[in-house]
């Protein structure tokens, strides 16, 4: 079970995103661990600075469902899944984004920035 330490809501959640800036993300997405964000980003030639106006532009209507408990780590931060259309060539695309508190500020760590249908997280 997911532990609520912060109780955000989605509402709270796509305000964090909202105003993101460079110093506040950690992009796992360019780990080489993980391959399928990996190719999407080289793909499309994505950047740091394109990552952050997708996140940037998230909104409510892009959530897709969280928070959920992440399978791949032991710790109990929830994980925000959304679906965002962007203009890359038309691309929809799945972004998976987790929010943690790091000396009592939130930090947003993105773990996965791919095409839609390359996951399997249910709403």
């Amino acid at each position: 079970m997911i532990e609520n330490e912060d109780n955000l809501t989605i509402n709270d959640v796509v305000s964090i995103y909202s105003t993101a800036k460079h110093e506040s993300l950690e992009f796992r997405i360019f780990d080489s661990f993980n391959i399928k964000t990996t190719d999407f980003v080289n793909k499309y030639g994505l950047t740091r600075d394109n990552v952050i106006e997708i996140i940037n532009n998230l909104s409510i209507e892009d959530y897709h469902s969280g928070p959920l408990i992440d399978r791949n780590s032991n710790n109990k931060h929830p994980l925000w899944v959304f679906i965002k259309e962007i203009g890359i060539k038309n691309v929809r695309i799945t972004v998976y984004i987790k929010i943690k508190i790091i000396n009592h500020r939130r930090k947003i760590i993105i773990y996965s920035l791919h095409e839609e249908g390359l996951h399997n997280e249910k709403k």
